[in-house]
């Protein structure tokens, strides 16, 4: 498979000569309307495919963040099905069926949450419909209340706009915006952690966008966690103590491994 991100036909007339039988070749970047390039049609014999869209230019793509970033864009509404992580597979087959009219939506976290459709999520879960916008179209707030209506699992995710978007590009303005967006989100969820829950939020290395220089800085990184039974105690240890205490909290036992767990008994009921 070929993933060409250079909008510029002679490199497209050359990737293709090493484009494999029944492979894929996606032209990311946007060709602009009207370029010509010569392309192989005996590729499409041993079952080759080629996919694109047309460039728009910088001042387009600038106009769409804008809209997006004031709201006046609902990204939300083009998501047309969702599904766990064990979905995948089906997904995938929707897409090249043309089984739903809009982006499929995968949760990892939501092991074995079917593939569905928003309309079908919504008859499983009424309290999902409640929170759809017009109780029609996806949004954050029906993500969230299908999270909570889903049985407990683990959610790992990687908030990096404090590192690659703001803290690396050296954007204080934008570093804060983030934090205070993050810090929103968190307000939101510990009214429903429950007494099984344990919740962790901490970095592997500073990225603080008012010092000189693009690198990592190397100030001790936060480590915030909430839990029952917890004691308001600092805790000074290596980034594994995160994992070692997540590993006690799910399985109910410690594992043979770096770090001291910080939660001071497991939690675990299923």
């Amino acid at each position: 498979d070929i993933v060409c991100i250079v909008p510029n036909a002679a490199v497209v007339e050359q990737a293709q000569r090493h484009l494999g039988p029944e492979g894929g070749f996606n032209l990311f970047a946007g060709v602009p309307v009207g370029t010509v390039a010569r392309l192989d049609l005996n590729l499409l014999l041993s079952g080759a495919r080629f996919w694109g869209t047309s460039g728009s230019s910088i001042a387009d793509l600038r106009s769409v963040l804008e809209k997006v970033e004031r709201g006046e864009l609902a990204t939300d509404s083009v998501v047309a099905a969702v599904g766990g992580i064990r979905a995948v597979k089906e997904g995938l087959a929707a897409v090249r069926d043309a089984r739903f009219l809009g982006k499929t939506m995968i949760y990892p976290p939501l092991e074995h949450l079917p593939l569905m459709s928003v309309e079908e999520c919504a008859r499983q879960f009424p309290s999902v419909r409640d929170r759809l916008t017009g109780e029609r179209y996806w949004n954050r707030a029906a993500e969230a209340e299908l999270f909570r209506d889903w049985p407990a699992g683990l959610v790992f995710a990687n908030l990096v706009d404090t590192d690659s978007v703001y803290g690396h590009r050296k954007d204080t303005a934008g570093f804060h915006a983030a934090l205070q967006e993050i810090d929103a989100a968190v307000e939101g969820w510990l009214p429903g952690m429950g007494a099984d829950d344990l919740l962790v939020l901490t970095a592997d290395h500073g990225c603080d966008p008012a010092q000189q220089g693009t690198d990592h800085t190397r100030e001790h990184a936060p480590l915030l966690a909430v839990h029952t039974g917890q004691d308001g105690r600092r805790v000074d240890g290596p980034m594994a103590c995160v994992g070692a205490s997540a590993f006690r909290w799910l399985t109910d036992r410690d594992a043979d491994l770096p770090g001291e767990p910080f939660v001071g008994r497991a939690m675990a009921s299923t």
